[in-house]
């Protein structure tokens, strides 16, 4: 995509407003920051210790791969400080200043607010522990990671909340927590270059990362730096980095990462473009361009219903859906869709309008959520065919059956890559047939140069064949292309998904809703014959009659032809405490569709419901 903020960076210095002058949520009325949901919630905390984070919880990472063990501790302590600045703030009786100060007294201490898993030594060796006592050549403290970003970004909203109420106290905490954002925020984003790839100064690859960070230093930035030079600069390059990770995206506005980054990652993006109008008065706009609107109405299209949601590569399936974020995307970029959307999401949550911290790491909008006006009750007619040309997705709906067919191309060098290209999600209503199993809890080997021994991350644990027992490989060479699509259906044409000695002469899939019927057909012709398995992942056992498939919950049936075919299901008991709570099943079921022997012809997959 072209560049957005092309036309605004040789006038920043111009187009910035005095810190005095700038006002966080400037295009609402003067905000009163009163969260009474909070109150309640912060009262819990009062008496508890502060979550404890050893150097042997930090080890753990290098040790045995485990990063929960060291971030569950560390993001409590965001979330408490979070909620009891909330308290305190809506109060204002002094009920919760002791414990908020040590909470950010604790969080000052910690040597690093990079989690162990995104550690970047500058020097190269990675010690098990980092490196911030010297400020030598060795000395780690350059690096800005996710929630090394949002921690700032957490201090600084605390400090513009309460620094009075804390200077009251002693000077000192306010000029810690100053002082420690000009350490680790302000002057490492500022002076390195080399080891910030997300800032993609040298042509990286660039996803999430970049407009999930630059909001929360724009927050730090907007909430706490008064030197006018630095507030220049620092607007400046965001808006240079905020051009380079646009370049990424599609002409249709679609993530990559899946539903469930988007929230990181569009939406970061957006809470970016609301920061650089707070920043300037509204003198940096491009709430009008129609690829911000498109990158919006991304979420929208991928809703299947309740809290349910198309999910390829790391995302989840399963998310709540944040409706007062989504309200302010579309009335800022004039979107019915996205308004509507929104108003769907009001309606099932009874805490819509809740106070949400989270793990702090999008504290901008989580204090702007609260007091969002929510848009008059409208519907907009749903697009029971939506298509991403970028991103090789395409989505089908009948509202009658309420079956949600997702077919995608793409390639297996996407950002969060499983190796699935060609791959299904079919569901009807909130009932799965058909599934991506999303990821398991997150270690040292999901990001590594072990990540495709990962079994979610593997071809032949999507709905996908194994040809001649040879699976799906990662990189951008193994890609689809599109081969023909209509109103009703796509065609990718997968031979070079597969590597070339899989003996592939021509391999193409078409997925299909014609009425209530959604067929998928493979035209598979190989070299020479071969054992081909298709195996298709279940969240619900089926029962098996011949070639047909019966599932009691969803209500439909899955007949299969083309072939000389053996049907078998496979259990997959589940152990990962994330895939269990998303899929909230003990087992998944893979399903064999097996043929002994495959030159030439057609496997035709029809599901009918019943």
């Amino acid at each position: 995509m072209e560049p957005i903020f092309t036309r605004f960076i040789s006038d920043t210095a111009s187009l910035l407003l005095p810190a005095e002058d700038v006002r966080m949520y400037g295009d609402l009325p003067a905000a009163e920051f009163v969260y009474p949901d909070a109150v309640s919630k912060a009262e819990a905390l009062l008496g508890q210790p502060i979550p404890a984070l050893p150097a042997s919880l930090y080890r753990q990472y290098y040790e045995n791969g485990n990063r929960s063990n060291y971030e569950s501790p560390y993001f409590a302590r965001r979330h408490a400080m979070m909620l009891l600045a909330a308290a305190e703030k809506t109060e204002g009786k002094g009920h919760f200043l002791d414990l908020l100060v040590d909470y950010i007294w604790a969080i000052c201490e910690e040597s690093t607010w990079v989690i162990p898993a995104h550690n970047n030594p500058r020097h190269g060796r990675r010690e098990r522990l980092v490196d911030h006592f010297d400020l030598g050549e060795g000395d780690d403290v350059h690096y800005i990671d996710l929630f090394s970003a949002a921690t700032g970004a957490d201090i600084a909203m605390v400090y513009h909340l309460l620094h009075e109420e804390l200077d009251a106290l002693t000077p000192v905490i306010t000029r810690r927590m100053l002082g420690l954002l000009e350490r680790r925020i302000f002057h490492p984003f500022q002076c390195f270059q080399d080891t910030m790839w997300w800032k993609g100064a040298t042509g990286q690859v660039l996803n999430n990362w970049t407009p999930w960070i630059i909001s929360n230093v724009l927050t730090a930035l907007l909430l706490c730096e008064t030197d006018a030079g630095r507030r220049i600069e620092v607007v400046r390059e965001s808006m240079e980095i905020l051009d380079r990770f646009i370049l990424f995206y599609k002409s249709d506005g679609g993530c990559d990462e899946g539903p469930g980054y988007w929230g990181v990652a569009g939406a970061s993006y957006f809470d970016c473009l609301e920061l650089l109008w707070d920043l300037s008065g509204g003198k940096i706009d491009v709430f009008g361009d129609p690829l911000i609107r498109r990158m919006g109405e991304y979420i929208a299209d991928v809703h299947i219903t309740g809290d349910l949601y198309v999910n390829f590569a790391d995302a989840s399936h399963r998310l709540g859906g944040n409706s007062a974020l989504i309200a302010r995307y579309g009335r800022r970029t004039a979107s019915p869709k996205l308004t509507a959307f929104a108003i769907e999401l009001a309606d099932r949550k009874t805490d819509a309008r809740a106070l949400d911290v989270g793990n702090g790491s999008t504290i901008y909008r989580a204090f702007r959520d609260p007091i969002e006006p929510m848009p008059e009750p409208m519907t907009v007619k749903p697009e029971n065919r939506t298509y991403y040309d970028g991103l090789e997705i395409f989505i089908a709906r009948d509202e009658t059956s309420g079956l949600c067919l997702a077919a995608k191309g793409g390639s297996n060098a996407e950002s969060h890559n499983h190796n699935d290209v060609g791959n299904i999600v079919l569901f009807r209503g909130e009932h799965p047939v058909f599934i991506d199993a999303g990821v398991e809890q997150y270690t040292q080997k999901t990001f590594s140069s072990e990540r495709y021994t990962l079994w979610t991350m593997r071809s032949c644990y999507h709905n996908l064949p194994d040809i001649g027992g040879i699976e799906q490989k990662p990189g951008g060479s193994y890609r689809s292309g599109l081969a023909e699509r209509t109103a009703d259906s796509v065609t990718y044409d997968l031979t070079a998904a597969w590597p070339a000695d899989t003996g592939i002469v021509r391999f193409t899939r078409e997925s299909a809703m014609t009425g209530s019927a959604v067929t998928v057909t493979d035209m598979l012709k190989l070299t020479d014959a071969k054992e081909v398995c298709w195996y298709w992942m279940c969240a619900e056992k089926p029962e098996i009659a011949g070639n047909t498939l019966y599932f009691a919950n969803a209500g439909c049936r899955v007949n299969f032809s083309g072939g000389d075919f053996r049907l078998t299901v496979e259990e997959f008991p589940l152990t990962d405490g994330k895939l269990l709570r998303e899929w909230r099943v003990n087992s998944l079921w893979r399903i064999h569709l097996s043929a002994d022997t495959w030159t030439d012809g057609v496997m035709k997959m029809e599901v009918l419901p019943e």
